[in-house]
């Protein structure tokens, strides 16, 4: 006796829940990519109805993956096929995208506090190291406090200096005289607050570095991996990534697949003799019941018509498209066989 499992086998129930899983990652994936930017030029609730529509779209769209990868290999006709394997290409590439952009993104949240360590450590030794260069290139000077006392316990002639405009215009010979040796006290009181200031940038950073080490490596396997292919860690970080990507692409594909094949008849080894219960099971796929008028038209296929699509209308008493679109879903499911004559198409078999 054969019979139609109605319930999903584990196989099939694994394929749905692999497949909701994927459809749910799409969506998560696409509606935060689509509209981040939204949520600083639009009011937070439009934004999250945008952003709720765009992950529902998402997950609809790759939902229907399995139907479409089924229907590349099911449909009745190779334009329907070719259209059907076409969509499931475009859907499993945004599939990958999504599934890659995820799991990328995942990995630099897992190591962004790392990562955030090791580059404030490496700005603040960075910044250390030029405010020491600095300091290095300076001359060594007095004090500022001592240079100050110097400069404030030189006489100058009132008359010059307000001439000079305090040093500014040196052109004649009475303010050189009494300028150059102010003029080289300010120098020196400039470099030596300059050091000074140098010299407190240093002593900070030299405390914070001290307190604060620099953190072990933020993602070592991938920067090992790195090292060996003569990358750096981004890119390495991105190959490994697609290529775990596409291994799960390849597991969603099969459970889309499996999840989206039609229902099978089974024969039931309840119905058998003993004997027969080692024998084969025959699996057959489940066929429509034939619709009234199909006897009809077999019945003049056995006289040795060769009816036209409109033929078998009137045979059946149906319209001319209903007839072409039943005649389509018994050939695919193999119970007649037509060919073109001309520019008919003509029943040429009915079983």
């Amino acid at each position: 006796m054969k019979i139609a499992r109605r319930l999903p086998t584990p196989s099939r129930a694994a394929g749905a829940i692999i497949l909701i899983a994927s459809a749910t990652l799409s969506g998560a994936y696409y509606s935060t990519a689509l509209t981040s930017g939204l949520f600083a030029a639009l009011p937070a609730w439009l934004a999250w109805t945008i952003a709720g529509a765009v992950a529902l779209v998402a997950w609809c769209l790759d939902a229907l993956k399995g139907h479409f990868i089924a229907r590349a290999f099911d449909a009745a006709s190779r334009l329907r096929r070719l259209v059907a394997g076409c969509t499931a290409l475009l859907l499993v590439v945004a599939s990958m995208v999504a599934v890659d952009g995820m799991l990328v993104k995942l990995r630099v949240d897992g190591v962004a506090g790392s990562s955030d360590a090791i580059e404030r450590h490496d700005r603040e030794a960075a910044s250390r190291k030029r405010a020491a260069d600095a300091l290095a290139m300076l001359p060594e000077t007095r004090p500022v406090g001592v240079i100050q006392a110097e400069i404030g316990a030189i006489k100058v002639d009132m008359a010059i200096w307000r001439r000079s405009q305090q040093c500014q215009d040196i052109t004649r010979e009475d303010s050189r005289r009494l300028c150059e040796p102010v003029l080289a006290l300010y120098r020196e009181r400039g470099i030596a607050a300059s050091r000074a200031e140098l010299a407190e940038i240093v002593r900070r950073q030299d405390a914070w570095l001290a307190s604060n080490p620099r953190p072990a490596s933020a993602d070592p396997q991938i920067e090992t991996w790195a090292r060996w292919a003569g990358v750096d860690a981004a890119t390495m970080r991105q190959w490994v990534w697609s290529f775990v990507g596409l291994l799960l692409e390849v597991v969603i594909l099969a459970g889309a697949f499996v999840a989206s094949r039609p229902m099978l008849v089974v024969e039931s080894n309840a119905a058998r003799p003993r004997s027969d219960v080692s024998r084969p099971v025959d699996v057959t796929p489940l066929l429509p019941p034939p619709p009234p008028g199909f006897d009809a038209l077999r019945d003049a296929l056995r006289g040795g018509a060769r009816p036209s699509v409109t033929e078998a209308g009137r045979i059946m008493a149906i319209s001319t498209g209903e007839a072409s679109r039943r005649l389509d879903e018994w050939e695919a499911a193999g119970m007649v066989r037509t060919r073109r004559d001309g520019r008919a198409r003509v029943v040429v078999d009915c079983r």
